[in-house]
């Protein structure tokens, strides 16, 4: 009897939460929603302010997509590879987190506003499925145990927008499909001011319940399988992000925006005249008014 209710509650976990199991979305995974229309609505106008990085393409193909959209297209056809996108389900789901690294550069950086990726299949493009964003910043990568959260927490939501990138996520032999709108999430940095150096970012948005995900889509370059260096943490320990099809690596997009750190340049100081340089020059205006005197 133990068995057999046991038996029961793993296949109820297994229909119920399919997506949840799965390191990664793969061509052919099977969908449990049809596949929405197009939808005219607002779409992400782009970063504000200053670029201080961007972490790479996830458009490959402009305009090449649904009704005309961008595209960030998996090449499964000409380079074999297979993954769409990483599993990035926020706290209440998985706890599955992805993070990758920039640069500071200069004095340092003062960050405003981080925009992160996210698609939920079967989605449509208006309104974002994505509710919620948590982001920390690490002073190195986060599988190092060296390494230290100096920003960020697990639980705070610093969303402050979400919506369609105009970019849809598709398989090269499918690239009609509109089963995956991109949304581009904006995170408040609050100013943080961070010195020069190496620094990882690991998030996850928190999505709807109605669709599969929140998937994080890799960055898209044409006739490149290595991508970048990201990471993922899944089943409770963080491991490298590759491609299902190629094992190759995969780095992730991110932009963010701010001002570089200028250091104050102290003011030049006027030199003043000190007590005898007074007494001197006075000295010196006093003779020469007598020897024009004795002139005149």
């Amino acid at each position: 009897m133990r068995q057999l209710v046991a038996i029961t509650v793993i296949l109820v976990l297994a229909t119920t939460l399919p997506a949840f199991a799965d390191r990664s979305e793969e061509v052919g995974a099977a969908v449990a929603v049809p596949s929405p229309e197009p939808v005219a609505g607002p779409s992400w106008p782009g970063p504000r302010g200053a670029v201080l990085v961007d972490n790479g393409p996830l458009v490959n193909v402009p305009g090449g997509g649904a009704g005309g959209a961008d595209l960030s297209m998996l090449e499964n056809v000409t380079l074999g590879m297979t993954s769409l996108g990483l599993a990035n389900q926020g706290p209440g789901d998985t706890g599955n987190r992805v993070s990758d690294d920039f640069t500071v550069t200069g004095e340092g950086w003062i960050l405003d506003e981080c925009t992160f990726y996210a698609y939920q299949t079967g989605a449509p493009t208006t309104p974002s499925p994505i509710s919620a964003i948590n982001v920390q910043v690490w002073d190195g990568a986060p599988d190092d145990p060296a390494s230290m959260v100096v920003a960020g927490d697990l639980t705070t939501n610093i969303q402050t927008d979400s919506a369609w990138s105009n970019i849809y996520r598709a398989a090269e032999d499918d690239t009609a499909s509109t089963l995956r709108a991109i949304f581009a999430i904006t995170a408040d940095m609050g100013g943080l001011e961070l010195a020069a150096g190496d620094y990882w970012f690991d998030w996850a948005p928190t999505g709807s319940a109605t669709f599969s995900g929140p998937w994080a889509p890799p960055i898209a370059i044409l006739g490149q399988t290595s991508t970048g260096n990201a990471k993922q943490f899944f089943a409770g320990a963080w491991q490298d992000v590759e491609d299902g099809g190629t094992l190759t690596p995969l780095g992730l997009p991110f932009v963010c925006t701010g001002q570089e750190v200028i250091d104050a340049v102290p003011p030049t100081d006027i030199p003043t005249l000190s007590q005898v340089g007074l007494i001197a020059m006075l000295l010196a205006l006093a003779g020469f008014g007598i020897v024009r005197m004795r002139r005149s």
